[in-house]
């Protein structure tokens, strides 16, 4: 702790500490105090509560609202006072005034291992209300910081634990100086940002029951239930009960050409006698037949140009219709040997 911080003040800071110092009537700077002269010593704090801490830290200019107290274990000043890093809070008299002093060493938040900071509170210890408050970081000076914040937290835990009324030679002094010495810096990966307790509570929430396998009924009244929907969804169409609404119910007019007339042909037609290849001509031509399609789409194709399917289906029809003007007598038979 700097003994000459207040000669090094300058004239605008020393005119905001100064009214500090005249409210608890102390006569010098806590920070002129002989080390000798400040005791370990829980049983002499002064009995405050959680309502007095955060209506002081409330009404000071600083970062505590009435919002952030109502939620005061994610304030980092309280996170400072859980990990440790508030040491030995040490309790000053001083003569002839109704206040007591009490300071502390405070980890800094960023640099943790530079230097502590040195905050000091002032409270009123028949009324139990804090008076004033400093700290020699940058932000100490006008408002009340997080290391103020997390001073008032240890002394507010000692209370409400029991610890202000125990002999000085039991477990309060002991509390009182157990912190930790020295923060050792960590990879983010080897940083546990969670407590254990709050990861196993995290852990059984999301632990799930093993699901029951679902009857008939069940199913079936799922399945009832999605039919029953505005717009059925299409994994319906895979049950069969369910799938008749996505079947599509229209007939597609397939296009093509009749059988092709070259297509009759057989290598064994060659070696029939005329009976055997003209009863083999009267047996094809009563299987063979053409649809009103097929007849459209053989004129819709020659109207609109050749296709090499047109022009393979006519070549047959050409042959026949030649050898019909020449009056053959086997038309039919030359067309199967052909």
């Amino acid at each position: 702790m700097s003994y000459g911080y207040l000669d090094d003040l300058s004239h605008s800071d020393r005119a905001r500490y100064t009214p500090k110092l005249t409210a608890l009537s102390a006569g010098t700077c806590p920070y002129k105090i002989p080390a000798g002269s400040w005791i370990d010593d829980p049983t002499k704090w002064p009995g405050i509560e959680w309502p007095d801490v955060a209506y002081y830290l409330i009404e000071t200019p600083g970062v505590f609202t009435r919002e952030s107290m109502r939620n005061r274990r994610s304030l980092e000043a309280h996170n400072q006072f859980e990990s440790g890093w508030v040491k030995t809070v040490r309790y000053f008299k001083p003569t002839d005034s109704p206040h007591c002093i009490l300071k502390a060493d405070v980890i800094p938040s960023q640099r943790v291992n530079d230097t502590p900071h040195h905050p000091w509170v002032g409270l009123h210890e028949k009324d139990r209300v804090v008076t004033a408050a400093h700290c020699d970081c940058m932000a100490g000076l006008g408002e009340s910081c997080s290391h103020v914040a997390a001073l008032l937290f240890k002394v507010e835990a000692a209370v409400r634990l029991g610890y202000t009324r125990r002999a000085c030679t039991e477990l309060p002094c002991y509390w009182n100086n157990d912190f930790v010495k020295k923060v050792k810096p960590a990879p983010v990966h080897s940083i546990q940002f969670y407590k254990k307790s709050a990861t196993k509570t995290v852990s059984q929430r999301n632990r799930y029951a093993t699901p029951s396998i679902a009857t008939d009924r069940e199913k079936k009244q799922l399945l009832d239930s999605l039919a029953n929907c505005s717009r059925q969804p299409v994994g319906l169409s895979l049950f069969e009960e369910h799938c008749h609404p996505f079947c599509w119910k229209a007939t597609a007019e397939l296009e093509r050409l009749p059988r092709y007339l070259t297509s009759l042909y057989k290598p064994g037609y060659a070696s029939m006698t005329p009976t055997e290849l003209h009863c083999e001509v009267e047996e094809i031509l009563t299987s063979l037949t053409v649809t009103d399609a097929e007849l459209r789409y053989v004129d819709k194709s020659t109207t609109e140009g050749s296709k090499p399917a047109v022009v393979l289906y006519l070549a047959g029809v050409i042959k026949v219709h030649h050898e019909k003007e020449q009056d053959s007598p086997v038309v039919a038979e030359s067309t199967l040997h052909q």
